[in-house]
């Protein structure tokens, strides 16, 4: 997965050798992004993107995350989203989630944190979404998604 074009007027970048303010580390290689509270890592994985979203995603993070959206949709790849360290859920991050579910599809990992929990409640949107316990369910699921090689 390319990095993303990071925010520019709606929310400057953190420089990337500033750690996660909740203590999390890259996921392996991946890269981590850092947008004011909150931290973003991305990678492939099988025939899927990943996506780690932690801390606190509002307007600064909004972008970075449409972003990882689009490119998972213009490659097709199922997006696997891990919202487990989330603390504050924008309602737009939340729409951006909504729309990944026709197009390439998401799945969710869980423990869903109270954050995410609340305002899809609030929406009537806590069902939407596909949940597996662990990132080699979530892939293996994705795989299963992907059409045959014609």
């Amino acid at each position: 997965m390319d990095l993303p074009v990071a925010p520019g007027r709606r929310g400057p970048r953190e420089p990337a050798e500033l750690p996660c303010p909740h203590g999390h580390g890259a996921y392996e290689q991946a890269p981590l992004e850092r947008f004011g509270e909150a931290c973003v890592s991305f990678f492939d994985q099988g025939e899927a993107h990943v996506v780690i979203l932690r801390g606190e995603l509002d307007w600064r993070t909004e972008h970075f995350v449409q972003v990882l959206m689009d490119q998972a949709r213009g490659s097709g790849r199922p997006l696997v989203v891990d919202l487990s360290a989330v603390t504050h859920l924008h309602i737009d991050v939340l729409a951006q989630l909504l729309a990944a579910r026709r197009q390439p599809g998401i799945s969710l990992l869980t423990p869903l944190p109270p954050a995410f929990l609340r305002i899809a409640d609030a929406t009537g949107t806590t069902h939407a979404f596909t949940l597996h316990a662990d990132l080699v369910h979530a892939v293996d699921w994705s795989a299963l998604r992907q059409p045959a090689p014609s």
